[in-house]
């Protein structure tokens, strides 16, 4: 069954645009393996912006679930304008896979007024290696035509990065260079020597003194990143970009790029370094906590009433009442939250970092409960829905304690 028809069967089982092709990648993702399969040498030349160099983006291999981009900088149609009704596009994901000689893209763009609410697909994509296409059907959603490209990446030169922390307690032992990876890929290995556990760490790439790439590391759901006095091994992408060549563009790695830990959270609270980061961290768990003590009574209910039902009524009936749930942070939890950090430059706007955490739990309850339906489609009468529904409750029982 092809990628499109899924997408077309899903979104008329439940009858809301909520479902995206994640959904397909979730429910064709296979189990972790215990070795890391052999990297397929393959990226994906995106072509985002007229004028600008593009981007690149590793192929993952044939097994794993597709992974990809979004890119919230893109053209717009100047005299486009959007049916009554619909929701601004914010940015346009990217979804690449292996299949057998080729690699297929997926196209999605992510909608909404207020941040990413939802995922539409765009268009899907089979693409041979030294050829691209022209993603024309983003012009459907205002959005200028993407130029998608499949080049194979050779070895490229990397030299271990410079090390910082901003944390006293978390040193950088050591840095080398990824060799099983196609893009350029730092494993760096951490040290914490405060005796409480870390939770999360804030952690940039730079070039020539310039942040190029960051993120905030954190425990699975709520579990703790670092024991006390313990190590941690951080896989972190390096920066790449599109050096011009007579035949276009080629990706190339930086020399002199540094890897810096910004902030330390730990379990109690409490932080070390940049106090901006170590808020939005802690604006991810008044997001989680917030929504996930809504939607657990919700999974408490709905396994209730689960007995001797059809599997795919309930999982509708509970799809409704997850895309029901409200994503507003309550001024108790932001006045809070504020008071963990009353020296933080007020610009900064902890309330929509809630918000945005809020949709996104409620946004991956969705996804899970698509992927049973996408089961269901696949494979009539192979789930059981009440089994996940215990399994999901039990699941997020855990979390919400973890906060």
């Amino acid at each position: 069954m092809t990628t499109i028809r899924l997408i077309l069967l899903i979104a008329a089982l439940f009858a809301a645009p909520q479902l995206m092709c994640e959904a397909v990648a979730a429910a064709q993702a296979q189990k972790t393996p215990t070795t890391r399969p052999a990297p397929t040498g393959l990226a994906l030349e995106v072509t985002y912006l007229k004028g600008r160099a593009p981007g690149y983006d590793a192929v993952p291999p044939t097994g794993p679930a597709p992974r990809g981009t979004w890119y919230g900088l893109f053209g717009r149609l100047p005299d486009w304008r959007p049916a009554e009704g619909s929701l601004p596009t914010r940015a346009v994901n990217v979804v690449s896979r292996l299949e057998g000689d080729h690699v297929r893209v997926v196209v999605s763009v992510h909608q909404g007024e207020r941040f990413h609410e939802k995922e539409a697909f765009v268009s899907t994509h089979l693409v041979r290696v030294n050829e691209g296409v022209e993603v024309g059907e983003l012009t459907r959603f205002g959005v200028e035509p993407f130029t998608i490209k499949v080049v194979r990446v050779g070895p490229l030169p990397t030299n271990p990065p410079a090390l910082v922390s901003r944390a006293p307690s978390i040193v950088l032992t050591g840095a080398l260079p990824a060799a099983d990876t196609t893009l350029p890929t730092y494993r760096v290995s951490v040290q914490n020597l405060s005796a409480k556990d870390v939770v999360a760490l804030g952690v940039e790439v730079r070039v020539g003194g310039e942040q190029q790439l960051s993120a905030i590391r954190q425990g699975r759901e709520g579990e703790r990143l670092m024991a006390g006095g313990g190590a941690y091994e951080l896989e972190l992408l390096g920066v790449n970009e599109a050096r011009p060549t007579a035949e276009g563009y080629a990706p190339a790695a930086p020399p002199d790029q540094e890897v810096r830990v910004t902030a330390a959270v730990f379990a109690d609270g409490s932080f070390e370094g940049d106090a901006r980061t170590a808020a939005r961290f802690r604006a991810f768990v008044y997001g989680r906590r917030a929504q996930l003590a809504r939607l657990v009574p919700l999974l408490r209910e709905a396994l209730a009433g689960a007995n001797n039902v059809d599997g795919a009524a309930a999982a509708k009936r509970f799809h409704e009442r997850v895309s029901a749930l409200d994503d507003r942070a309550e001024e108790s939890d932001v006045k809070a939250l504020w008071k963990e950090f009353p020296t933080l430059d007020r610009g900064t706007d902890l309330k929509q970092t809630i918000e945005i955490t809020m949709n996104g739990v409620k946004r991956e309850v969705l996804r899970e409960v698509e992927k049973f339906a996408l089961s269901e489609i696949e494979q009539p009468g192979a789930g059981d829905f009440r089994a996940w529904l215990g399994a999901s409750k039990e699941r997020y029982e855990r979390w919400l304690a973890r906060l």
